[in-house]
């Protein structure tokens, strides 16, 4: 299963920490050999680019980096363009 969260984090809306929060959860709750956690950025501060690292030093991650803010459908579609044939999706979010 590909799960795939479109991600705009910056200063002023401080949501880092929801996106930290997000990654570390899925990863606590879901097996790494049945699905592949993608996120699409969409050009997010250098703290959230941190996180990515941090976690992704420990966790399978794949990080698009589109640059720009696209809006979250059409960062959502990038991710679920790496879709294997056959394989469900689903889109998740960095919200309360």
């Amino acid at each position: 299963m590909l799960i795939v969260m479109a991600v705009f984090d910056t200063v002023e809306n401080k949501r880092t920490e929801m996106t930290r929060r997000t990654l570390e959860s899925l990863f606590k709750q879901v097996s790494m050999v049945k699905h592949r956690i993608v996120v699409s950025d969409n050009g997010s501060c250098d703290e959230t680019q941190k996180v990515y690292e941090e976690i992704g030093e420990s966790c399978p991650l794949t990080v698009i980096q589109n640059g720009t803010n696209l809006g979250t459908a059409r960062a959502v579609n990038r991710g679920w363009s790496l879709r294997n044939p056959g394989e469900h999706v689903i889109k998740m979010d960095n919200e309360k």
